[in-house]
């Protein structure tokens, strides 16, 4: 176990968060591949969009590998790796609460009863920015507290 819980814990919720991206844009991939081969019926505004979110996927999947990738620095007390998480957790972080800002922008403000899709989309990148806001959160309060970390000299050790 590593000598800091917090730095432990933002890079475990780091691995788990590439982790599912990365199986998002593969699903995403996965969908668009399996309409492509069977006479499914969609609507034209499904289809175009689920081809909206394919172009992205290559993206999607290369922010993924790297959030694991960091993770598993953070696991293995990477000296860097806590600068790293805080710019890929970061970077993430914004671009999900933007993502939000988007969503609550876009709904009719006037409408009795919001739709379901723009609930479904407020819960997806809400879940998406939680847990890498998460990561932030975990890396600062290791960065404070001082957590040690395997690399550090040991005190009073002869130099």
């Amino acid at each position: 176990m590593t000598s800091s819980f917090p730095r432990f814990l933002a890079g475990l919720i780091l691995v788990a968060g590439g982790t599912l991206t990365g199986l998002t844009a593969f699903g995403i991939s996965m969908a668009r591949w399996a309409l492509s081969t069977t006479t499914v019926a969609i609507s034209a505004s499904d289809s175009a969009l689920l081809d909206d979110m394919v172009a992205l996927t290559p993206f999607v999947g290369a922010f993924a590998l790297v959030a694991v990738i960091v993770g598993i620095a953070l696991l293995i007390e990477h000296p860097n790796a806590d600068i790293a998480a805080l710019a890929v957790a970061g970077s993430a972080t914004a671009v999900g609460i933007a993502g939000l800002a988007l969503l609550v922008l876009g709904n009719d403000p006037f409408t009795a009863v919001p739709s379901d899709r723009a609930l479904d989309g407020l819960q997806i990148v809400g879940t998406f920015t939680a847990i890498f806001a998460a990561v932030v959160v975990a890396v600062v309060v290791a960065r404070a507290t001082g957590g040690r970390r395997s690399t550090d000299p040991v005190a009073g050790a002869a130099a």
